[in-house]
């Protein structure tokens, strides 16, 4: 097993959210970061606040955090999948995937089609699947975003991707 009682959020004066009262310990979650490479500078920053929240914030270790890096966001869904898969063959699961992308041209389809295999594939492995794929209005580095008609700042999505994992890996591993 990667958990330990040390890796379990406390639950402290009957705080709702469990995310706020976490160790100080290393965690021994698995988690699988998915980037495409699409729109570089975006989800590589996207990636890298998702990655430095887990390490410093959530406490955990370099070696259980696993970044695959792939070119087309359309193939978010299959390398999650096969990833997934792999790691359980292998006796080493993930307790949760995080797959990135930041789609711009024919979002709207693209991203209606990511997003639903991406629920299907966690369904099917029991894996959760954290879905931070955005669709931009614009090309380049952007800095504002859309997601089923929301608008969002780039700033603090990483975090906040990161904190639903945990929520997610904690979920699982009961």
């Amino acid at each position: 097993m990667y958990r330990n009682s040390q890796s379990q959020p406390r639950n402290n004066n009957n705080n709702n959210n469990k995310l706020d009262n976490f160790d100080r310990y290393e965690n021994n979650y698995r988690i699988l970061i998915v980037q495409s490479a699409w729109n570089y500078d975006s989800s590589d920053a996207l990636a890298k606040d998702v990655y430095l929240t887990l390490k410093n914030q959530y406490h955990i270790k370099e070696s259980n955090i696993c970044i695959y890096q792939i070119t087309q966001a359309i193939d978010l869904p299959y390398t999650a999948q096969h990833l997934i898969n792999a790691a359980k063959n292998k006796g080493q699961p993930f307790d949760v995937v995080i797959c990135i992308g930041v789609i711009v041209s024919r979002y709207e389809q693209m991203v209606n089609t990511v997003n639903q295999y991406l629920m299907k594939i966690t369904l099917e492995t029991g894996t959760p699947i954290i879905n931070g794929i955005l669709s931009g209005k614009t090309n380049g580095n952007m800095e504002l975003f859309y997601d089923n008609g929301k608008r969002y700042d780039l700033i603090n999505l990483g975090c906040y991707w990161a904190k639903v994992a945990m929520e997610m890996a904690g979920i699982h591993s009961t």
